[in-house]
């Protein structure tokens, strides 16, 4: 493994979660434009939020369907309001 692979590794996850959204966002907007050509990036970010959902539900496969959807609703209530989301459907097109 050379030094470059070795620094990359060591991106705080909390942060790799950010620009993985980040990247999915740029995505959705560019998609808004036209079709979208997939690229390597573009592979990774969904490949990165989905080994983190089939992680949370392994973690959560034997608490009740309900209690799941408890935690997720309380999570997504508790979370702010995000600036760049607030109010998109009003923006000019």
């Amino acid at each position: 493994m050379n030094n470059r692979h070795a620094r990359v590794m060591r991106i705080p996850r909390d942060k790799l979660i950010y620009r993985a959204l980040a990247a999915l966002y740029h995505v959705a907007s560019d998609a808004a434009h036209g079709p979208v050509k997939p690229t390597l990036s573009h592979r990774f970010v969904l490949a990165f939020l989905y080994a983190g959902e089939m992680a949370w539900r392994e973690d959560n496969r034997r608490v009740a369907n309900g209690a799941q959807f408890a935690m997720l609703a309380s999570a997504a209530l508790a979370s702010g309001v995000s600036r760049q989301w607030k109010g998109y459907w009003q923006r000019a097109a």
